[in-house]
């Protein structure tokens, strides 16, 4: 075969008729208010200095956090009247590259029922919510993104609110994620928000980049590419050695595994496999990372590629992202590249511009494009033209054997 195919952008947010509700309320404060009842949630910070968490060597997670929870005794109030109640008085610290779940059913995991609409989107949000505080100490591109969403089964919807805590101080609103520039010593009140009654377990994570707050917009004409429609791109060429200045064994595992494929082409002819598969098939774990095998800077991202289930063929646009489905390609410089490929349609961190340091999560691993099963397609290569990170998914010049990275 001697060319693969790729597609537009793939949405999983379900179309739901939008009520809208009128309801203001007051903000006590920022700081943890926990009392009564018992709890707790898992968080996973690493973030410092402008970067986010380490990658699979990092030390700097913390899994012992524990919030007793409960309602507020003091409110003296029903749920969902927000009469008296403070949304800022039940917020739990969050920190950048942490990530934590949680439930807003649990009252116990600090699930409130204060705000029934936000200034900033139509619609019904009687369901209750939980809530985060955050105050930056300095300017930072920040992200806020639920971890593998599932609109289908609970349909949460996530909200910045800039210091306060009425329904118009929020400032950004999104259904699976959200970006906003943060400003240095504000106080944000992020909101994990149930539509129209549904309510359930999810996860979040906060990222943040100081270094790209001030970039001035014109350095990048597109931070990533969006598309669920298919494209084409030629074969690649074998080749063998390590491109560039890479050197072996210098590469990090990109992810966890259960099985893989090898790499296997002839020099100078098209590869019959252009990378290594690693195959993460246990389906008790529910989230496998991907992380970059080299320090570089983003050169291209592919969004929009939908799966169709995560164990199994994907039957979706197969040929999106020219049949490699979401994915992130990285610069490593003098002409040597990586490519992360099926990545999952809602759980890529980076975009075109980043800076990643080696063994930064990058991604989570999916089943987009042309895919079997959840894996991780992971290629080295050569590009002499570079990537256009506007134009649909491109080849690299020339493959090599990742495995020489290792």
């Amino acid at each position: 075969m001697s060319f693969r195919t790729s597609i537009i952008r793939y949405s999983l947010i379900l179309s739901i008729p939008l009520l809208s509700l009128g309801l203001s309320v007051g903000c006590d404060s920022v700081e943890d208010d926990w009392a009564g009842g018992t709890g707790s949630f898992d968080s996973d910070s690493g973030w410092a200095s402008g970067s986010d968490e380490g990658g699979p060597d990092s030390s700097s997670s913390d899994s012992s956090d524990d919030h007793s929870g409960g309602t507020d005794s003091g409110h003296g109030v029903s749920p969902g009247t927000g009469a008296g109640e403070s949304l800022c008085a039940e917020a739990r610290p969050i920190s950048c590259g942490q990530t934590i779940t949680s439930n807003t059913s649990d009252p116990n995991e600090g699930a409130t029922s204060v705000f029934d609409h936000y200034d900033i989107a139509a619609g019904n949000y009687s369901a209750p919510e939980v809530v985060f505080s955050w105050t930056p100490t300095q300017n930072t591109a920040a992200s806020f993104h639920l971890v593998a969403a599932r609109p289908t089964e609970v349909n949460h919807d996530l909200f910045v609110l800039e210091n306060g805590c009425e329904t118009d101080d929020a400032i950004e609103f999104g259904m699976n994620g959200l970006e906003w520039e943060a400003h240095a010593n504000t106080s944000y009140t992020l909101v994990v928000d149930g539509y129209y009654q549904d309510a359930g377990e999810f996860t979040v994570k906060l990222n943040c980049d100081a270094a790209s707050f001030d970039a001035p917009a014109q350095d990048i004409e597109c931070y990533d590419y969006v598309s669920s429609g298919n494209s084409s791109a030629p074969v690649q060429l074998a080749d063998s050695g390590l491109p560039g200045a890479v050197v072996g064994g210098s590469g990090t595992l990109p992810t966890d595994w259960n099985s893989a494929v090898a790499f296997e082409g002839t020099p100078g002819r098209p590869a019959d496999h252009e990378g290594i598969d690693y195959l993460h098939d246990d389906e008790n774990v529910e989230i496998v990372d991907v992380f970059a095998a080299l320090g570089g800077t983003v050169a291209y991202v592919q969004f929009g590629c939908p799966q169709s289930t995560l164990f199994g063929a994907n039957r979706s646009q197969r040929e999106c992202g020219a049949g490699w489905g979401n994915h992130v390609v990285i610069d490593h410089g003098n002409g040597a590249y990586t490519r992360y490929a099926h990545l999952d349609p809602i759980d890529v961190d980076v975009l075109v511009g980043d800076v990643v340091p080696q063994g930064q999560r990058i991604a989570g691993m999916g089943n987009s494009g042309r895919s079997d099963t959840r894996h991780l397609h992971f290629e080295l290569g050569s590009s002499e033209a570079g990537f256009d990170p506007c134009a649909p998914a491109a080849s690299f010049t020339t493959v090599h054997d990742p495995q020489l990275l290792f």
